[in-house]
């Protein structure tokens, strides 16, 4: 699969995805939740400050644990991990500060993560946008 390339096929798309986000980060499945319910996690870093890490969350983990899970969940797993790459995106563009604890601030932020998602899946040839807007809509 090339950029700019449609494709229906979520576990081509979830290697490109993976493979695109390795570059600047590193990407695993983990089984240690940070709180219930959580789906996934970006520990962001500035360039040149260390590595940025990408976990999402399985009850089982997937063996092996940083690769690409294309026979489970690879269109949930491409939605949450584009998420999650968002979140470093932002953290980035705010040139590493963190976001205020409130409520308002953390929605917002949630929010511009989806968007960085979408642009990026939109460059990835994505095409299941009913699946992302529903794990969009379940994490906000």
């Amino acid at each position: 699969m090339t950029i700019g390339e449609t494709t229906h096929d979520a576990a081509a798309c979830l290697r490109a995805l993976w493979d695109h986000v390795s570059q600047q980060t590193k990407v695993r499945y983990s089984t240690a939740r940070t709180a219930p319910g959580v789906m996934g996690v970006c520990l962001p870093c500035l360039p040149g400050e260390g590595t940025a890490e990408i976990f999402l969350f399985r009850d089982t983990l997937p063996v092996p644990a940083d690769e690409p899970d294309v026979n489970t969940e690879p269109l949930v797993d491409t939605c949450r991990l584009a998420h999650e790459f968002g979140h470093l995106l932002s953290f980035r563009e705010r040139g590493g500060r963190r976001i205020r604890a409130d409520a308002a601030a953390q929605l917002q932020e949630e929010e511009l993560a989806w968007e960085h998602a979408r642009s990026l899946l939109l460059t990835l040839g994505f095409s299941e946008w009913a699946a992302f807007d529903a794990e969009r809509e379940k994490s906000l």
